[in-house]
């Protein structure tokens, strides 16, 4: 280490700064393994952090890089951009990369995304990265930290839920963690009567609504709402529905959990196709469903809030311009537009028994005002079109 340290002083000296960036980032492998290694290497990381933004953006573009090597100098180069705020975008942009990427730089990429958009009150996207890095295993020192200032960082931005579950799982880890304590049950005494709980939230979708109004007239959307009522609402209810409300053209549904969910919206499609069947001259339904599995807000009015009832409604509107074809997923040309259920990523996992349903994978979507690429399936009945 004091061959590096010496090495480091001397090329700055002589200055040959690629060479000193290159045992800088030696010198930083070791710090796990020797904590010792002198904090001066954060003066002088800061003293050639304008070269080293130089370094390392050859060093991406010469495309010689793969892998965690390549993802550890996205990240560090990150870092310098949001750190000393000379380019945010840039910043940002790298650390979706490696977070896409996966691999060891992962977490930390999720985290420094997080705390970037929490001071940026983007706290939409913010919460998807939170829980990201909360899947974290909080075993050392180092994670806790982070979990801990994640929480407090949350806290701050109003996301006393997502504070909450951090500090929940540091205490688990280490109740005499810092001040961890204290710290859950001030949000536990200031949560109120309003609550977080896991459900499955399902969004329906009336398809057409205003090629509908133009055949049959203004009150042809009025028709199929009432219709679709009497067929959704006894099905919600047999099916254990938490919690139900209109969205003009649609519904947003509740269930405790995601077999509930699966099962409501696979008899509705069913009595919707008998209900069509039997039309002869009048509208008839069309849906578009999507279903996710989340940490949902409860309001004390037990309106439903957060970043986990805005996904579904995301996924229900997806066309096939936003497909982005890759392996095992389906081609544009088999892209369903209507009677369809869309699910997401976490509501797949969730469903403990998947052979009990036909599932197939689409592929990657963007979702508005979401950070990243997501996976999205289709629950099959045979009625798509």
């Amino acid at each position: 280490m004091k061959v590096i340290e010496k090495s480091i002083s001397i090329f700055l000296a002589e200055g040959n700064i690629e060479e000193a960036v290159m045992l800088i980032d030696r010198l930083e492998t070791l710090t796990e393994k020797y904590p010792h290694v002198p904090v001066q290497i954060e003066a002088v990381k800061k003293q050639v952090s304008d070269k080293r933004v130089i370094v390392y953006e050859n060093m991406i573009s010469g495309e010689k890089l793969a892998g965690d090597q390549l993802n550890r100098v996205r990240y560090e180069l990150a870092n310098i951009y949001l750190s000393e705020e000379k380019d945010n975008d840039r910043g940002m942009a790298l650390l979706q990369d490696v977070t896409e990427a996966g691999g060891q730089h992962e977490s930390d990429s999720h985290y420094l995304i997080a705390q970037h958009l929490l001071k940026a009150k983007n706290l939409e996207t913010a919460e998807i990265h939170v829980q990201k890095y909360s899947a974290v295993s909080c075993t050392d020192d180092r994670v806790k930290s982070k979990m801990y200032d994640l929480g407090d960082a949350c806290e701050k931005a109003g996301l006393k839920h997502q504070a909450r579950g951090l500090f929940s799982k540091v205490s688990a880890s280490d109740s005499d963690f810092k001040d961890i304590k204290d710290r859950i049950n001030t949000l536990n005494k200031s949560s109120g009567s309003r609550r977080e709980i896991p459900e499955a939230v399902m969004v329906a979708d009336i398809c057409e609504s205003s090629k509908m109004m133009d055949l049959y007239g203004d009150g042809a959307t009025y028709i199929i709402k009432n219709a679709l009522e009497d067929i959704m609402f006894p099905i919600f209810k047999d099916n254990k529905s938490s919690f139900t409300k209109s969205t003009g053209d649609g519904f947003l549904v509740c269930f405790p959990n995601s077999k509930c969910a699966l099962d409501a919206v696979i008899q509705v499609m069913e009595s919707v196709n008998t209900y069509n069947s039997k039309v002869v001259d009048g509208p008839q339904i069309h849906l578009r469903f999507a279903i996710h599995f989340g940490e949902v807000r409860v309001m004390p009015d037990e309106d439903r809030h957060g970043t986990n009832i805005n996904i579904p409604f995301r996924v229900e509107g997806l066309k096939v311009d936003g497909l982005v074809e890759v392996k095992d997923g389906i081609s544009r040309e088999e892209f369903t537009l209507i009677d369809r259920i869309f699910i997401t990523e976490a509501f797949y996992n969730s469903i403990t028994k998947k052979e009990d349903f036909t599932i197939r994978y689409l592929g990657l979507f963007e979702l508005r005002n979401i950070t990243g690429m997501h996976k999205i399936y289709q629950v099959m009945t045979g009625n798509e079109k």
